[in-house]
């Protein structure tokens, strides 16, 4: 899915709740992964946040998929909670700095 183009993309994200629903679990479990390995992280939050758009009636209505999307949902809290020290650290750093340029 890296290498398509962003309409070929957002096609084969749509094609997912298509057949016997399997895909959609399927893509659980990649974005997951993805987050977890923490690989093309920008691009993974991208195409995770057209997976929830598009199916987002999907995953609700079916309690087997919103039990596969709680360790997707602990990642994410993860993966944020690590995002955030790094952006308060940096905040940090820069206050510091700009007290001694004064």
């Amino acid at each position: 899915i890296k290498s398509l183009n962003p309409s070929a993309a957002d096609l084969q994200i749509r094609m997912l709740g298509t057949g016997d629903g399997r895909g959609l679990g399927d893509a659980i479990d990649f974005f997951c992964s993805q987050i977890k390995a923490r690989v093309d992280y920008e691009l993974t939050q991208a195409y995770l946040a057209a997976f929830l758009k598009v199916h987002a009636k999907a995953l609700g209505s079916d309690s087997n998929l919103r039990v596969r999307c709680e360790p997707l949902c602990a990642a994410q809290r993860e993966g944020w909670a690590t995002f955030e020290g790094l952006f308060h650290e940096n905040l940090c750093l820069l206050t510091f700095l700009s007290h001694l340029q004064a």
